[in-house]
């Protein structure tokens, strides 16, 4: 405990009394005949309710306790009396008063302090000459709920006099973001004494999250958008204006929200928007209301960065040159070097390759042609960077390869095994993640002559990668029978599918046969979906067409993994069976660990309902039965789009928990 607070004999030691009643009446201080006292002259503004002092009120002094983390307050100016009023005048009482003093403990002065959260202050009261007997306290005034008396020995009569004191210890607790106070009333054999105490509950900022948002690459005149998550960390509601300060940022704009009062514990979210009108880079800053100082005259706000980067198409062409190890196109009648493509001396006729050459939505820059210009089983360095994905042109060679292993490298060491099964150059096999980029009419041989077994085809592959981490390097197969002639890295999204074909557990989609079924088909009935149908549909993946017959190949009720990267939103095809399944719970694990619950609503394949995120991807005129059939009538495969996060690399999807929910393709789009 602190002792008592004294000025040195040329010193002035002040503090600040505040006098008020309930009435309008005129009040006069009178000051007691002790030198070292004297009454100041009065500052700061009165408070409007509060100005003057009415006959039988006591004289009462106002303490405003202000934010210090330790503080501690001596012994305060001796409060001498109280007084006598009349209607219109003030008069002091014609015996000397008691003195009456107190002070703070250090251990728990009162501060301004988050609501919900408690202190303790410990008041002292004592007389410095004329003895006084306390009879009791007690807290009056507006507050009783922010304040409690945990410790009272100013009880029972007590009689203070030089070292005798007695002890009010108070718990703030304040309920509101405001000014509260409180009174303690001390009854005395002498009258009342009232010691006014007060401080402002605050609130904890809002947090906000994230601090920094690099929007990447982002083609001229398209928008991304990504999400700020505003949480309220306290136990009451607030709301500020969030956008006070807007943005300080060219190209990006705050779009929807669901902020307005934040309740307790609770968080909403803005939308900001990245619109590039030029290329080039664009940064700034938002600054985010997120608090207020304790008057609510100030807001305080806490800067979101932001950044990305205007460019005029999706993707760049990786310099792969440096990495060419075998010959892959040639001239007629040139030399081919070396073996050649394939080992044998042949080669891909430059005559019937474009170059650059437009495949699968880009264009991709092949060799010159007359040098080594085509790589097999080698590391391939590529410029540092948070792509996308990343697109290769290539092929088998000496026979199909299949579920080769491409190793995306990244620069923090990690790095993902990318699966994907390649067609020889003359056989395509429509493998899931193929396509086919180029078809030549002949190949050329070591000597430069065509060859007339063609045709021979060039393919395209696409791969995403983990856009929050720098890619390093591709290592491609160690089998010398896979070719590469060509890569691309992606600056935007590319949209990637699942690979489900582990996870088969529904026989949905069969060649017509004149033959019984008895594996329960799509919807465990034997009834199926007729092949035909979704080969002739552009929707679906190669994978869907080529289907072997009475097999699995459709999910029900598992746990798909995804592909690494970040997507705007989720696309299945599929279809309940067995009636429409309304409101049905997916879910999507991130990488960090978190997950987001979803809804979506299932049409029955045979009656669609148009429930939100779903469409008709497929129409059907029949479907199969049991007996191997055709059964004439109107049946759907759906499209449904889910958004999810697209500031978090994706795990899993977690597909509803029933078999009559079947799921035959789940891609991701960016």
């Amino acid at each position: 405990m602190s002792g008592p607070s004294r000025a040195a004999p040329s010193q002035s030691n002040q503090r600040g009394i505040r006098w008020y009643s309930d009435s309008m009446s005129a009040i006069e201080l009178v000051q007691v005949a002790r030198p070292d006292y004297a009454i100041s002259k009065p500052s700061g503004r009165p408070r409007p309710d509060k100005i003057a002092v009415r006959q039988g009120e006591v004289m009462r002094k106002y303490l405003h306790l202000f934010a210090f983390s330790a503080m501690s307050f001596g012994f305060l100016a001796p409060i001498y009396g109280t007084l006598a009023a009349t209607q219109s005048s003030v008069h002091p009482l014609t015996t000397a008063p008691p003195p009456v003093d107190e002070s703070f403990g250090s251990n728990a002065p009162f501060g301004n302090l988050l609501v919900g959260q408690s202190v303790v202050g410990q008041f002292l009261f004592g007389t410095l000459t004329v003895p006084i007997q306390v009879t009791g306290a007690s807290l009056t005034g507006p507050n009783p709920a922010s304040f409690s008396i945990v410790k009272n020995t100013c009880t029972g009569g007590i009689v203070l006099q030089g070292s005798t004191k007695c002890e009010v210890d108070v718990q703030f607790t304040p309920h509101a973001a405001a000014f509260v106070d409180e009174s303690i009333e001390l009854a005395t054999t002498s009258g009342p004494f009232a010691e006014d105490i007060g401080a402002y509950g605050l609130v904890a900022p809002l947090l906000i999250s994230p601090t920094a948002i690099d929007f990447g690459f982002q083609p001229v005149g398209t928008q991304a958008v990504r999400t700020v998550t505003l949480t309220n960390p306290n136990p009451i509601p607030v709301s500020y204006d969030y956008t006070y300060y807007g943005l300080t940022a060219t190209n990006f704009a705050i779009g929807t929200t669901t902020c307005g009062t934040i309740a307790a514990n609770s968080s909403c979210t803005y939308q900001i928007i990245f619109l590039p009108s030029t290329t080039g880079s664009s940064g700034g800053y938002w600054s985010v209301v997120n608090g207020e100082d304790e008057t609510g005259s100030f807001y305080h706000s806490t800067q979101v960065l932001l950044s990305g980067v205007g460019i005029s198409d999706g993707v760049t062409t990786a310099d792969i040159s440096k990495s060419y190890n075998i010959d892959g196109i040639g001239f007629d009648s040139g030399h081919v070097l070396g073996g050649g493509l394939d080992g044998l001396g042949n080669v891909y006729a430059s005559e019937l390759l474009a170059n650059p050459l437009f495949a699968s939505g880009q264009t991709f820059v092949l060799g010159k042609g007359d040098a080594l210009d085509a790589i097999t089983g080698m590391l391939i360095p590529v410029t540092p960077g948070h792509y996308y994905g990343i697109s290769l042109l290539g092929t088998a060679i000496r026979g199909n390869q299949q579920d080769q292993p491409f190793v995306i490298n990244y620069a923090d060491g990690s790095s993902i095994t990318e699966k994907q099964s390649l067609s020889d150059w003359r056989t395509p096999q429509k493998y899931s993640g193929e396509s086919i980029a180029a078809t030549t009419a002949y190949r050329l041989s070591a000597d430069g002559v065509r060859s007339t077994k063609g045709p021979y085809y060039l393919y395209a592959y696409t791969f995403p990668v983990d856009h929050s981490k720098q890619v390093a390097s591709v290592k491609l197969p160690r089998s010398h029978s896979v070719a590469v002639l060509a890569m691309n890295l992606h600056l935007i999204g590319v949209p990637a599918t699942a690979d489900l074909a582990p996870l088969y557990n529904v026989p949905a989609i069969k060649e017509p046969q004149q033959v019984p079924t008895t594996d329960g088909g799509i919807d465990g009935l034997n009834n199926a979906v007729d092949i035909n149908e979704i080969f002739a549909s552009a929707s679906f993946e190669a994978s869907l067409r080529s289907v072997p017959d009475y097999k699995a190949n459709a999910v029900a009720n598992v746990t798909v993994p995804l592909p690494a990267g970040t997507y705007s939103s989720l696309r299945l095809f599929g279809s309940a069976v067995r009636g429409n399944y309304a409101n049905r719970t997916l879910t999507i694990n991130y990488k960090d660990g978190t997950s987001t619950i979803l809804h979506q609503s299932f049409s029955d394949w045979h009656t669609s309902q148009g429930y939100s995120g779903e469409s008709i991807a497929l129409a059907m005129s029949h479907r199969l039965t049991a007996s191997g059939g055709v059964q004439a009538g109107t049946y759907n495969i759906y499209r449904y789009d889910i958004p999810i996060d697209a500031g978090k690399p994706v795990e899993s999807l977690v597909l509803p928990n029933t078999r009559n929910v079947v799921i035959m393709q789940v891609t991701l789009e960016p």
